[in-house]
């Protein structure tokens, strides 16, 4: 290596900008850095193989321990790895390290063996053979790396990293060498004496790792491929390691790739019946928890299958149908027919039954094959599974104890499973092969109740057919919750159950009686979801008159319901065949017209549209006479209410002001239906007037008594008395006063909100005051009755106004009014 020298100062050279001292650490530095780019630069050369520029590096004062500062690779494993023995002679000639392990712990041998160059893994064998059965992973705290040895910072470390493989820990070249299939450096590792007994951190021997999958870290997939045309050196390395005295490992707690997997997978056909007749053989698991039976399941390989299984028949001289472990289970407990019928591979369900698999043997879920089979609605397969004698036991309940013993962990039968997939093949033959028809769950649901809450029509009608002729029909029966499974469909919303339950004379009035759904209907339900397809259907229904306003435990209409989901379409078709929007419920008291201006946007324009709806013009245009006209007021008239024909509007009047429902009665359905009404209450409005003019010009001569007849000393008749007056005051002002506490409580909302309540509660109050009080009179009760008297003739412009004749002055009224205040 070269050292810097310090040349002597000269005469000439004492003028100059830098002394020689400082010239001489200047160079020392730059001879640091030099160093590093020659490593550098060797590192470079050995990555391309060129012996010549890495004698030239070496030359100029390159270490031959060049290495990575980041990963700590020197130049040796770079050459191991890429397989130059040239290379590796020349830097070993030179000086180099080659027991030295990277940061990962792995030596150049790994790597030549990794590579497979016999050349170059024999050289380091005869330079260093002490790391024949040094392990990968174990760094020793001492392996430090000197600073002249080291990269400069420029140089690429991921690109050296991504080259060297991942090993796992504990991994010999002799691992390694099985790993990549390498005959010829496994041959040479096992002449020089390697130990074919060494195992890895997770206890694999090398004969273990003769895998295709899982042999190396999951950092570096592409590495752990083993191409095709290998295939036929698997056999060969197995053979080598075996007559080596290399035996299978026992150990089955790590759950690791075993030979017989890679052998499946990799289609050795000569492979499988050496590695099962080889001693201590065991269907071993790998990190999965999948033995071999099941990784032939999940890649669907058939042929190695039945060599597999042909192989254990001839191995143990045992009949077919008594294979050891033919039932072995994964993590899951699954076994190989399991997965069969789950992935629904119908040749490997065939082998497996053929081979005498159980049928009744459960997976930690509880289901045996019949189960699965039902679950996944594949015919031909429970067909097949069926056709085994012991398979009936599983979907025949004979006796009690066999009824409960086939329930998997959610206590479900085979016939659930099959109704729950909506296939009615596999429930034919299920009831074909025995099954019980009138199955429950533990909440005493039946196979109705699971057909109709999945939306199976085909599987409905065939249990209805098969059930025909029972004294209680199932579609009658309820839960525990006291649904049928009427309400199930309509609660889910599948329409074509529904219909093939009413079609078969199921009751759509029958209600729930659970706690908080106590007496709800079907359409109820239906309501409360939004499936108006539903509601249609059941308000097609000849019952359909006796469920539209039906009320649950609190009260509760199915347009309760829909008003409070916002439901547009439900609405809709409830109120055109006759639902209450009067309807109020129990404690709340709200009716469902407040619902829906609650709940609905723009609900003036959504209840004109429904307005629009029973208007009905027959063909001829509306300026021919023979245009008729017909007008449907059910909606404001519910059917059960006739007695009550206000109710409706009253609701609308009562939800408040602030979506300006008063605009609805211009619409025409509410003007003729207010038109219908006055003719037949006008006769009431003229009494009801009648009585405050009454009490109008009895109050007003009262007044003038009191401030006029006393002052000006006038004689008046003695039946124009005060007492006789105030006796007449209170008596029609006793039935004003009545007739607006009816009104207030039919309309409590609406009336507090509205200017006239007020200003006929000030009048009555006020002249009541002024009536009740005695002859002693004072400015104050002048001030009152002055007010009383303007308020009670202001009071009869808005009776007045009630007759459609007359409502014009109270508008022209208050115009002239705000003019006059402006």
């Amino acid at each position: 290596m070269l050292k810097p020298t310090c040349v002597e100062e000269d005469e000439n050279t004492s003028g100059t900008w830098m002394s020689m001292t400082d010239t001489c650490k200047y160079a020392f530095k730059r001879l640091d850095r030099r160093q590093r780019r020659l490593n550098t630069e060797l590192l470079k050369s050995v990555e391309e193989g060129d012996v010549a520029k890495v004698i030239r590096c070496l030359e100029h004062g390159a270490s031959p321990n060049a290495t990575c500062a980041q990963h700590k690779i020197t130049a040796s494993h770079v050459a191991a790895l890429t397989g130059n023995h040239d290379i590796i002679m020349v830097l070993w000639n030179q000086g180099a390290d080659l027991k030295s392990m990277d940061l990962e712990g792995r030596t150049p041998l790994h790597l030549a063996t990794w590579h497979g160059n016999v050349h170059c893994v024999k050289k380091i064998l005869d330079a260093v053979p002490e790391t024949i059965n040094v392990k990968a992973g174990y760094v020793h705290k001492e392996n430090h790396v000197v600073r002249e040895d080291l990269d400069s910072w420029n140089h690429d470390h991921d690109f050296t990293k991504i080259k060297v493989p991942c090993l796992e820990p504990g991994s010999t070249a002799l691992h390694v060498a099985c790993q990549k299939l390498h005959v010829e450096c496994m041959k040479l590792l096992l002449n020089v004496g390697a130990d074919y007994e060494s195992r890895d951190r997770i206890g694999m021997t090398p004969l273990d790792t003769i895998v295709k999958k899982n042999s190396v870290s999951q950092k570096k997939q592409s590495n752990q491929t083993v191409g095709r045309g290998h295939y036929w050196q698997f056999l060969q390395v197995f053979q080598i390691l075996t007559n080596s005295g290399a035996k299978l490992s026992l150990n089955t707690t790590n759950f690791r790739t075993t030979p017989m997997h890679t052998a499946m997978m990799l289609h050795q056909m000569d492979a499988i019946p050496t590695i099962a007749s080889a001693p201590r053989f065991i269907l071993g698991s790998d990190h999965t928890g999948a033995s071999p039976l099941h990784f032939a399941v999940t890649r669907r390989l058939e042929l190695p299958l039945r060599v597999l299984l042909q192989s254990s028949i001839t191995t143990v001289d045992k009949k077919f149908s008594d294979i050891t472990d033919i039932d072995i289970k994964d993590f899951e407990g699954n076994t190989p027919l399991h997965l069969a019928v789950t992935s629904q591979w119908r040749p490997g369900v065939g082998i497996f039954l053929e081979a005498g698999a159980d049928t009744c043997e459960k997976n930690a879920e509880g289901a045996t094959v019949v189960h699965l089979a039902a679950e996944i609605g594949n015919n031909d397969i429970l067909e097949e599974i069926l056709n085994v004698p012991e398979s009936k036991c599983v979907s025949f309940f004979f006796f009690f104890f066999f009824f409960y013993l086939f329930r998997d962990l959610h206590g479900e039968t085979p016939m659930f499973k099959a109704v729950a997939s909506r296939n009615a093949a596999c429930v034919k033959l299920l009831l074909d092969a025995g099954a019980r028809l009138r199955q429950v769950r533990a909440d005493k649901s039946t196979l109705m109740h699971a057909a109709a809450q999945s939306g199976a029509h085909q599987v409905l009608q065939e249990l209805i057919r098969r059930d025909h002729n029972s004294r209680i029909p199932m579609f009658e029966m309820t839960d525990s919750r006291g649904m049928t499974p009427l309400h199930l469909a309509c609660g889910a919303g599948h329409t074509l159950c529904a219909n093939v339950l009413m079609a078969s004379g199921c009751s759509i009035n029958i209600t729930l009686n659970l706690e908080s759904h106590t007496n709800c209907t079907p359409l109820h339900l239906a309501a409360a979801q939004g499936h108006h397809d539903i509601v249609d259907l059941l308000l097609s229904s000849t019952e359909a008159s006796k469920m539209i306003n039906s009320k649950d435990v609190h009260g509760c209409t199915p347009l309760h319901l829909a008003c409070q989901k916002g439901h547009r379409e439900c609405i809709r078709r409830l109120l055109l065949s006759g639902a209450d929007l009067s309807a109020k419920i129990k404690r709340k008291r709200i009716t469902a017209m407040e619902l829906l201006f609650r709940n609905i946007s723009q609900p003036i324009v959504f209840l004109e549209s429904i307005l629009d709806s029973h208007i009905a013009i027959n063909e001829y245009s509306l300026n021919d006479p023979k245009c008729l006209i017909t007008v449907d007021y059910r909606v404001l008239v519910p059917r059960d209410k006739c007695n009550k024909q206000m109710k409706v509007m009253d609701a609308l009047f009562d939800t408040g002001m602030s979506s300006d429902q008063e605009c609805l009665v211009l619409h025409p359905v509410m003007e003729s239906f207010l038109f219908l009404k006055w003719r037949n209450w006008r006769t009431w409005f003229f009494y009801s007037l009648f009585v405050y003019l009454t009490f109008l010009i009895g109050f007003t001569m009262m007044i003038i008594h009191i401030y006029f007849t006393n002052e000006k000393q006038h004689t008046i008749v003695p039946w124009m008395s005060r007492i006789n007056l105030k006796f007449f005051v209170f008596i029609t002002l006793s039935w004003l006063v009545s007739v607006e506490v009816e009104y207030a409580w039919r309309l409590p909302r609406y009336y507090f909100v509205d200017l006239e309540s007020w200003l006929k509660w000030s009048s009555y109050i006020l002249s009541a005051t002024v009536s009740g009080m005695g002859e002693d009179t004072g400015d104050w009760h002048r001030l009152m009755s002055s007010v009383a008297i303007i308020m009670v003739w202001a009071e009869l412009m808005f009776q007045i106004s009630r007759n459609p004749n007359w409502g014009f002055y109270i508008n022209m009224f208050s115009k002239v009014a705000m003019n006059v205040c402006k």
